[in-house]
């Protein structure tokens, strides 16, 4: 008989796609603590896309705390600013902390806001975001800790 496998690592990848805020909000609780590295990220203008590699917590896995990679594909995006780092400082990891949806004046904005004030500021055609496991996932060393009642 053979010991039976670890049931979180039984548990499909995570795969969700984002056409509406709604949509957005789910996307957005699987992302909170993801690390970002600035050297896995880019925005690629001539297919009016931005695409980044993010180290996702697995909120969705009540077992031990784990990680894995996850691919974030944002399509329709005509403009990609970074506000409070250089994206010349490729060895530099973020933290997510939300993602933030809004109708401007000159069109949908789509914001990726990280810990210590670091923001990435997309305008949008339409949303149509996706987001991707792959790969196995591994132990985390903890569980995110966020304090109850305080705002980012």
């Amino acid at each position: 008989m053979t010991a039976p496998a670890d049931p979180s690592r039984a548990m499909a990848p995570l795969r969700l796609k984002a056409a509406e805020k709604a949509d957005l909000e789910v996307i957005a609780a699987m992302l909170q603590d993801a690390l970002l590295p600035v050297m896995d990220m880019a925005f690629q203008p001539a297919e009016a896309r931005f695409v980044a590699v993010a180290n996702r917590y697995r909120w969705e896995n009540a077992g031990a705390p784990e990680r894995v990679l996850c691919a974030l594909r944002i399509e329709q995006a005509r403009a990609v600013r970074a506000k409070g780092f250089s994206r010349a400082d490729r060895g530099k990891i973020l933290n997510l902390l939300s993602l933030s949806l809004n109708e401007e004046a000159d069109g949908l904005r789509l914001r990726l806001i990280f810990a210590g004030g670091a923001e990435i500021d997309i305008a949008l055609e339409s949303l149509a975001l996706m987001i991707e496991d792959y790969g196995e996932p591994w132990p985390a060393l903890s569980r995110p800790g966020h304090d109850e009642g305080s705002s980012p």
